[in-house]
């Protein structure tokens, strides 16, 4: 998820670029046009259009900048607590397994072994989704 966001930031980033960079040389080949021969005031309206388009653009930029900036925290504190949900899985597994142990060594510990076993499965799919989630979170 935060790769793909990534991905796009950089193609956003460098599309905005390419923008200003061509927009720098429309604003110039505008100039040299309009003290050619266009009015000063055709001339200086449209380089003012232009210098905003190249205003919405670089605010645009530094709007992603912000969010990404802000979606950055995030991203470390997904991997913490992924990583405390896997341990705490782990825990609880290896607590039913040592359950399945006991009920194993007792006369009628039937029903325990069966709430291990479905202990240690819950277990095993939240270690299972905290995996998940940490792939996808890159």
């Amino acid at each position: 998820m935060f790769a793909e966001l990534e991905s796009t930031a950089q193609e956003i980033t460098g599309g905005i670029q390419d923008i200003r960079a061509a927009m720098e040389e429309v604003v110039g080949s505008a100039s040299q046009t309009g003290q050619r021969g266009l009015g000063s005031d055709v001339g200086e309206r449209r380089l003012a259009a232009i210098r905003g388009a190249l205003d919405i653009c670089q605010t645009t930029l530094a709007k992603t900048d912000h969010v990404f900036a802000c979606i950055a925290p995030l991203r470390s504190s997904f991997s913490v607590y992924t990583s405390r949900i896997a341990e705490l899985a782990y825990g609880v597994r290896l607590s039913a397994l040592n359950a399945q142990i006991f009920a194993s060594n007792l006369d009628g510990g039937e029903a325990l072994s069966v709430l291990s076993e479905q202990a240690r499965q819950i277990s095993d799919r939240s270690m299972e989704e905290a995996n998940l989630l940490s792939q996808a979170i890159g």
